[in-house]
Order: structure tokens, then sequence, then C-alpha cells
């Protein structure tokens, strides 16, 4: 199928950043992958569309063939930052209780089963608070003994000062490492996942079926020769959602002029699936894999912790497809070691948030993966 008019809907992960950090992004990137492909790329502004729709206009020139792209950011930024607990007091409590509840349903025990990287990304929040918080007690231990020491005081002095030391060291050190390693980033996507799968969060289930509507709309033209559904990092489960809303509305999209793409990058959809409360979740993961008139490619990256490399979501999740259906999605890898020269990928390949986002990016060095041939070519 030849693309000359092209509808994108992208859908981003548990992410605060709204679509303007997203439109620099692919701004810069597609310059850099137009300079590697010979492909003429031309992002227009960024603009409303709607209170909840940004979007940009793309002109895209290949071998030839103009090619003009409608890319449209889905926020869901806002309802990200509601539920984006700060205070090292408040993430302690609330990740304690979320660990607890993961580890008695299961999930944490089939997340190390399928994925030991993932078990690793996931579990890091966790190890990392209960080692910052043995820290600072027993440096806070220390202080109080070494200042009873200096001045004779009794041993429950040591005590007294050991507690608000600790608490404040604590404090700081939380504060630090969330700024530079970004150490609760998991773990506040872990805590929304219950809410998810609980489906307790009205203003994000109303955002989905307004957004529903959008792609059902747009699917349904006759204006358009692809609509496109992007669903990054846990933004995979909501764009799941939108979708089979959409097929809610309209049983038939797929089936007219546009061709119905859907396009998941660096998933987790696992991590909702195996919640005991989605079976919801899992319904629509089956109506969305037993839809004959959809492509949907899942790309992932064996680097990329945050995700399930070559994981077939559908499977795991106990989901059955008609017999003699072709199973979906299409498994494929983003082979990072393909984007970059030996020693780049050296540097690169160890930092998860930046291979996390590669899938967004230009590479150095033309390989398969092109997110912009896909998004504009």
């Amino acid at each position: 199928m030849i693309v000359r008019r092209r509808k994108v809907f992208y859908v981003s992960g548990f992410d605060p950043i709204g679509p303007g950090g997203y439109h620099d992004l692919y701004t810069e990137n597609a310059a850099k992958q137009s300079a590697l492909s010979g492909m003429t790329i031309r992002v227009g502004p960024r603009h409303r569309r709607g209170p909840h729709v940004a979007a940009w206009h793309i002109e895209a020139i290949e071998n030839g063939e103009r090619v003009e792209t409608d890319y449209c950011f889905l926020r869901w930024d806002d309802i990200i930052r509601k539920h984006w607990p700060r205070g090292p007091f408040r993430l302690f409590g609330l990740m304690a209780r979320t660990y607890l509840a993961y580890i008695r349903s299961g999930v944490l025990r089939r997340v190390l089963a399928n994925s030991w990287p993932t078990f690793i990304c996931g579990s890091y929040p966790l190890v990392a608070m209960l080692l910052t918080a043995l820290l600072s007690l027993a440096i806070g231990l220390m202080v109080g003994l070494a200042i009873t020491a200096l001045t004779g005081w009794s041993g429950w002095v040591a005590i007294v000062i050991m507690v608000p030391a600790a608490f404040e060291l604590y404090r700081r050190l939380v504060v630090v490492l969330d700024r530079k390693i970004e150490m609760h980033w998991i773990s506040r996507i872990y805590v929304f996942s219950l809410l998810q799968s609980a489906r307790t969060v009205t203003e994000y289930e109303m955002r989905i079926e307004g957004f529903s509507r959008i792609v059902a709309d747009a699917a349904a033209s006759e204006e358009v020769d692809e609509v496109l559904l992007i669903g990054h990092s846990t933004g995979a489960q909501t764009a799941l959602s939108i979708l089979a809303h959409a097929l809610d509305h309209n049983p038939n999209l797929g089936r007219g002029r546009a061709q119905l793409s859907f396009l998941t990058l660096g998933g987790s959809i696992p991590m909702l699936a195996w919640q005991p409360d989605a079976g919801w979740f899992r319904n629509e993961l089956q109506r969305i894999a037993s839809h004959s008139h959809l492509d949907w490619l899942d790309f992932t990256c064996a680097q990329d912790g945050a995700t399930f490399a070559l994981h077939d979501p559908v499977e795991s999740a106990g989901v059955r497809l008609p017999e003699g259906m072709e199973p979906k999605p299409k498994l494929l890898s983003i082979r990072l070691f393909a984007l970059y020269p030996p020693e780049r990928f050296k540097q690169i390949h160890r930092k998860w948030g930046r291979v996390h986002f590669q899938y967004l990016m230009a590479g150095e060095q033309l390989a398969d993966y092109d997110y912009f041939a896909i998004t504009a070519g």
C-alpha cells in the first residue's frame, strides 16, 4: 500500500512532559534521520486541536513521492501530573503498599519468569528505597552516638538525635537520587498501574472514551490512506484501550479506504494484563488481537529494561485467538546495535532512560528500524 495522506495518533507513556517536548524531540530527530536516509522531512509548528489534542503537520518527500501526515499528540499528561506522587515519605508509603500488592498477586513473580531485565528495572527502586532508608538510619545513629560521646549525654539522646537526622537525610537523598537517576519513575508507574487495573481514575477513563471517538472518526474517513495509532511505553496500554473503545463504536474500522495500523513501542502491556483486576483489559486485548482488518507491529529492544523484549503480550495474557487466525502482534526488534557504531553503542546501551526513548529517535547509521519512515514516509 502506498500512503500519500496519513493520520497519526500518538500516546505517550507515564510521562508528565507535554506535547511541546515531544514536538521538539520529533523535529530534532526527523532532521537527523533525514540527513541519513535522504528523505526530506519538514515538520510544521505545534498547535492545539481541541482541549486534549496537540498536532503538527509533516510533509515528506521520499523517492520523489510527496506524503502529508497529520501528527496528533493525544494528551493525558495533565492526568499523569495529578497522579505523580511527590515527597519521599509519601512515596515510601505508596511504594510499600504497591510492591506488597504486586508480590501477593504474583505479578512480580511473572515478571521475573518472563523477563529478568524488566524485573531488575522494576525492582531496583524498591531496593534503592530500602538501602537509602537503612543508610540514613545508620548515619543518623552515628551522628547521635558521636554527639553523646563528645558531650557525655545519655544514650537516649543519641536516639532522639538519630530520628530527625535520619529523616532529613533520607528526604535529601531521595530528592537527589530522583533527580539524578529517576529512581522513582518506575515505582510511580507501578502505583498508577494498580489504579488502572481497578479503573478508579474516572478522568482517565473519560479521556480514553473521548480519544476513541476521535480515532474512530478518523479511521472511518475517506480522506486519508492510513490511520496509525502509536503507543509508547505504558502508553501502549492506553492506546490499546483507545483502539478497543473505537472498535466498540465502529466494529468495521479498517474495512474502508483507510488502512488501520497499530504500533506499540517499548510497551509493557503484560504489567497491566497480568493484574488480577484487569479482566476488562484482557477482553480488550482479545478484541484487538482478533480484529482481522488491523496491522499491529510491536517493537522492543533487548537493551531496554523497561519493556518485555520480543515478548508476546497476547499469548502471555492467556488470550485465545480464533482458530486459523494469524497471530498478533508481529514482534520485532529495533536492534539498537545496528543503529550506532560500536563505540557509541557501548556508551548508550546501559543508559536505560535513553534507550527507552530510542524508539522515537534517529540513529547514527541506517538500519531496518526508522520511526520517521513509519510515521512520515
